[in-house]
């Protein structure tokens, strides 16, 4: 998108780059909450899309009041980028974050972190592309810790006589919620294997050696 303020044209682009320069002159986490938020972060996206020397904030200001429908146009486009990501993220509207980050933490984690190209972070990545890359980079870091503990436990467990539990051992964040997923996904026996476990039962009652076939009986949750 482009505007012209004071006869002279300049692109407009909502970007992490955008968000980041309103963290910059707002001072906080990016949130849009007033209408000074929002004229700070429509400044932010006209400064996103410059090459040349930055236009100063008073300028852009000066340049809404003699204009009121330019801040309407940079509100609108704004919009439409939300809900183009929103549209393409299904998990927009379901998924909340644990906490609030600052978009430089967020940079840092997606440059630093997962190695991808700073310019391409800060103009061209969009929302739904943060969010399947942070996932695969929480799961890369999951799996590294994982085999550290499974290290780990296995160097205590050659010194014990007991049988470790890494979890015990050596917990991590997601331990909790594991047990909480399996908690819920746990199944009631069928009634094919509650009448084979009577069958064997009865069988066993009424032997004088007490057997079970154990190839007859499946073993519930094996």
């Amino acid at each position: 998108m482009e505007i012209i303020i004071k006869e002279k044209s300049y692109k407009v682009k909502y970007s992490i780059r955008a968000m980041m320069a309103f963290e910059q002159i707002a001072g906080k986490n990016f949130e849009i909450k007033s209408l000074t938020d929002l004229y700070i972060f429509c400044y932010s996206m006209v400064l996103a899309g410059m090459n040349e020397e930055p236009l100063a904030f008073d300028d852009f200001i000066d340049a809404c009041d003699t204009d009121p429908q330019l801040i309407t146009q940079l509100s609108e486009y704004m919009n439409k980028s939300v809900k183009m990501n929103e549209q393409l993220n299904k998990k927009a509207d379901t998924k909340k974050a644990e906490e609030q980050v600052s978009l430089r933490e967020l940079y840092t984690t997606l440059v630093v972190g997962a190695g991808i190209s700073p310019a391409y972070v800060l103009d061209e990545m969009q929302w739904y592309e943060v969010e399947a890359v942070l996932d695969g980079y929480d799961l890369k870091q999951r799996e590294n810790w994982e085999k550290v503990r499974t290290l780990v436990v296995a160097s205590l467990q050659s010194n014990s006589s007991k049988r470790l539990k890494a979890q015990k051992v050596f917990p991590l964040p997601w331990d909790k919620q594991e047990q909480k997923r399996s908690a819920g996904k746990k199944e009631k026996p069928s009634t094919e294997y509650i009448h084979q476990f009577q069958e064997e039962a009865f069988k066993c009652i009424n032997s004088e050696r007490v057997e079970v076939n154990l190839d007859k009986l499946k073993i519930y949750g094996r």
